[in-house]
């Protein structure tokens, strides 16, 4: 057995280890919050701490709704994001090339980076989401999640190529724009108070906006993947796997921008003031 396959063999062992490791803390923790509600409910009740059943009422019913639909979202893409991150580390060792400084390192370095920037991105969305809005949970809000975390997994597997990466990514991208779809559709002015429906224009808006992003970066991947089919343009798709990094900062600046204006329309510092932040290094070291 030569080098290379003992290799392959060690980053595959470590790469199923490291995801097998983040679903079983992401469940671990799932369980631990699911055990722990009741049991705070019943010592609030003067019932046995040790009871784990409630009779089931319209307050309980709205308090557990409220409570499931972020727990249960947050623990679903823990789990989809930790596998990709293991998925993505495995696959981008196993394709890097024997020449650490050439275009084949070059267009695999930009094609991970992208991937990974995209892990990052879908966790935000979704954390900053569940942040400002909240409805009753359906079969869609579990579907949509796992087939995103399908569509950005996949592209890993191809790595270094041509036609196949960039008609996965573009697939992978114009998914991430029906899951921004699915969430306008779902999007309703009773989900703000009477005081915030400025508030739910703005979050209307930027949806709209980064749908309409998404959309725009998977009609120019799947250009090159069209190019790529007929020509081969190795430097062009190097090239145009760095800046799809570029899309993905319109999404966050979009969304930091959508967030900064939610938050100051109830009177909310998002972020400490620099006055504020000298005035408490000042008084640290002091």
């Amino acid at each position: 057995m030569d080098e290379s396959m003992i290799r392959r063999r060690s980053t595959r062992i470590a790469g199923a280890l490291l995801s097998f490791l983040v679903i079983v803390m992401a469940t671990k923790r799932a369980w631990a919050e699911t055990d722990e509600t009741p049991r705070r409910i019943g010592a609030t009740a003067g019932e046995d701490p040790t009871r784990t059943l409630e009779p089931l009422t319209k307050e309980v019913l709205i308090r557990r709704s409220v409570e499931t639909f972020p727990s249960g979202y947050l623990n679903n893409i823990s789990v989809i994001q930790g596998v990709a991150l293991g998925g993505l580390i495995l696959n981008t060792v196993h394709a890097w090339p024997s020449d650490a400084i050439s275009s084949e390192a070059a267009l695999l370095l930009g094609q991970a980076t992208f991937l990974f920037m995209g892990i990052l991105v879908v966790s935000y969305e979704y954390l900053w989401f569940l942040t400002v809005v909240r409805w009753t949970p359906t079969f869609r809000d579990t579907l949509v999640p796992l087939v995103l975390g399908v569509s950005e997994i996949v592209p890993q597997f191809f790595l270094r190529g041509g036609t196949t990466w960039w008609t996965s990514t573009s697939i992978f991208v114009l998914v991430g724009a029906a899951a921004f779809f699915n969430t306008i559709t779902r999007l309703e002015p009773e989900l703000f108070s009477s005081d915030g429906r400025e508030a739910f224009r703005e979050v209307r808006t930027v949806l709209w906006r980064l749908m309409m992003c998404c959309i725009g970066t998977s009609l120019f991947a799947g250009t090159i993947a069209w190019s790529t089919a007929f020509h081969e343009v190795r430097l062009v798709s190097m090239i145009a796997a760095w800046a799809l990094g570029t899309a993905l900062f319109v999404v966050v600046s979009l969304s930091e921008h959508a967030l900064d204006r939610v938050y100051a329309i109830f009177e909310i510092e998002r972020r400490p003031k620099k006055s504020d932040r000298k005035r408490r290094r000042i008084t640290a070291t002091g």
